[in-house]
């Protein structure tokens, strides 16, 4: 038997570290966009039914204490996170918003630090990322459309949440939804609806 090390047919892959806080930021972890909200709301409904959704399971808390329901769905594949993160960015947003208008003291500082995932994930997203790194056979040959659609949403989102933080009157959701169905006539920041990008 030789002792000669076989190289593996598939290369190790871990989703890139700025991708994973991104998605890590609105979803996982007690400090999340996700865990304070649902503690606010929890405090608020707490005897109505709740349906979560995670990577992996849907889970059904049908309210007032009764034991939740687990239903597995997806297991982990190679640009899931990558792509859960950034199609979350149109959901945290709006929640962000949410949490201000209901007197979530942590609004705020869930808007910069996702600023700060964001403007991080901005930094590593290119086509090389796609290709290289991610290795999507799907996403053969649109690596780049990929990266662009990233750039894009982040872009978007990054400039609309420092310009309700610059300015809290705008922090609607009707700001928020201008934004997600923009046009170049209604928003010279956003030239497509962010959307669709979702």
């Amino acid at each position: 038997m030789s002792t000669e090390y076989i190289k593996p047919l598939v290369s190790p892959y871990s989703p890139d570290e700025t991708f994973l806080e991104l998605f890590q930021a609105f979803t996982a972890g007690p400090d999340s966009i996700g865990a304070h909200y649902t503690r606010e709301m929890m405090q608020r409904t707490f005897a109505d039914p709740l349906l979560v959704v995670t990577s992996t399971d849907l889970v059904l808390f049908p309210g007032g204490g009764r034991k939740p329901r687990f239903e597995s769905y997806r297991n982990r594949n190679r640009g899931f996170i990558e792509m859960a993160a950034v199609s979350h960015v149109g959901a945290a947003v709006p929640w962000i918003i949410r949490q201000r208008e209901i007197g979530d003291p942590n609004w705020r500082a869930d808007a910069l630090r996702f600023i700060d995932k964001l403007t991080a994930v901005k930094a590593v997203n290119c086509e090389a990322h796609w290709r290289d790194t991610v290795c999507v056979t799907a996403y053969t040959g649109f690596e780049d459309k990929v990266a662009d659609l990233v750039d894009y949403t982040c872009a978007v989102a990054t400039a609309f949440l420092k310009k309700v933080l610059a300015d809290e009157r705008l922090m609607t959701i009707r700001a928020q939804d201008q934004v997600s169905n923009a046009t170049p006539a209604k928003n010279a920041t956003a030239p497509m609806p962010e959307s669709p990008a979702m």
